[in-house]
């Protein structure tokens, strides 16, 4: 019996730096968000007005003493009657028009800056997966990196890296993916903001997670083992569970982020004194629902994807489906895209001797799983539980399936032209 497959299994171990882990295609074992194409969005930051509020003054405010008039103090009386309701009328303006009167004594709160939200949304797994994200970086005044499970020492090593304090070389020399991150922000100065789930957030949750992997890894293994039908169950425990987990972490995130940006501009007056605030935040491309919320919440959101298009494996497609409500009805189809998932790993397995590009391994892998219905990947299953080593190049054969051999015929097989 074979004790697991040789591909590389669903995640790697946590990273120092915890940014998460990476996993299939990319992702980390928490992804999702509808369609399994999204097509990109380059947006610069956008330009957006600020309201400027008045509050209401203490002037005029009548005394508890009356004065003996005059004989022509009623006309004193009547002209300080106009003046103040002048003075109403003004109040009555800045409070609904949210423009500035020519106020008489009116005290104006200190303007507020703006605010704007860019999400670069990209796997990550090698250096290349970060590749587009410098220029973001240069045109943010915050960076939010995604940080599953961070801990206070965390936030330090990536000051200390924002700082110049730390070289991001001398602690993710094992991580290409993220060692070019710290590379793009090391010595920047820049502030750096975790909004994600903290690994004290909720113990229970991190357990759930742990346990989303080994579902994974179960499939995998049976799948390898000829017992199809029973990965094809663990790959369904899998979304069934990461769905769940999925909508929770986000809405952490969500509830995070307003949160602690505006606590940081109140605490660091030299922003507060900006025009525009731009805050970065940089996310596996899963997890795009993100920036659908903010923007039907009303904030100032613009979104880029490291490549285009960005295509998720299937798995991840089935996992998008059950959590954003858009399942297939179909078992088959169901059953179908559970099959195709675990196939595609082994097929990434051979793939990434090949390339660094994660999103173009994805594509590739679409292309030739496609070629194969259920049964075609049943029976791959079969033929790897009687050969004592598991092959994707020769099974493929058998259907008359040939793998690309470089990257450049991959590169022909995405009609991309250099």
């Amino acid at each position: 019996m074979k004790t697991g497959a040789p591909a590389r299994l669903w995640r790697d171990p946590p990273s120092p730096f915890g940014f998460g882990r990476a996993s299939e295609g990319g992702q980390k074992f928490l992804p999702p968000n509808p369609l399994p194409v999204c097509p990109p969005e380059l947006k610069s930051f956008s330009k957006f007005s600020v309201r400027i509020f008045a509050k209401k003054s203490s002037d005029f405010v009548q005394g508890s003493e009356f004065p003996k008039k005059s004989a022509n103090s009623w006309l004193f009386d009547f002209k300080g009657l106009i003046f103040s309701r002048f003075l109403i009328y003004l109040r009555y303006m800045d409070k609904f028009s949210g423009e500035k009167s020519p106020s008489i004594g009116v005290e104006q709160k200190e303007k507020e800056p703006k605010i704007s939200y860019h999400f670069f949304f990209a796997p990550h797994v090698t250096a290349e997966d970060a590749k587009n994200l410098e220029q973001a970086f240069q045109e943010a005044d915050i960076f939010v990196p995604e940080a599953y499970a961070h801990t206070p020492a965390t936030l330090e090593l990536a000051r200390g890296i924002a700082d110049g304090r730390i070289n991001p070389e001398d602690v993710f020399n094992k991580n290409s993916f993220l060692l070019q991150i710290g590379k793009i922000f090391y010595n920047s100065h820049k502030p750096i903001i975790l909004v994600d789930i903290s690994k004290d957030d909720d113990a229970e949750f991190l357990k759930r997670g742990n346990r989303a992997d080994r579902f994974v890894d179960q499939a995998l293994e049976l799948f390898a083992n000829g017992r199809f039908d029973q990965a094809l169950i663990k790959a369904e425990e899998f979304v069934n569970l990461c769905s769940r987990l999925i909508l929770q972490r986000e809405e952490i995130i969500k509830n995070n982020l307003e949160v602690k940006i505006k606590e940081f501009i109140e605490e660091h007056p030299e922003y507060g004194q900006k025009e525009e605030v731009r805050v970065l935040i940089s996310l596996g491309s899963a997890h795009t629902s993100l920036y659908r919320d903010l923007k039907q919440k009303g904030l100032f959101v613009s979104r880029g994807f490291n490549e285009s298009p960005t295509v998720y494996p299937p798995l991840m497609e089935a996992l998008r489906r059950k959590t954003f409500d858009s399942p297939l009805k179909n078992k088959k189809d169901n059953d179908g895209l559970f099959a195709r998932g675990i196939l595609e790993h082994f097929l990434r397995g051979y793939l990434e001797t090949r390339t660094n590009n994660t999103n173009k391994i994805n594509r590739v892998s679409r292309i030739i799983s496609s070629q194969l219905n259920l049964n075609d990947i049943k029976k791959i299953s079969n033929d790897f539980a009687k050969s004592k080593q598991i092959n994707i190049f020769l099974e493929l054969k058998k259907f008359n399936i040939r793998l690309p051999e470089s990257e450049q015929e991959m590169d022909e097989m995405l009609d991309i032209k250099k």
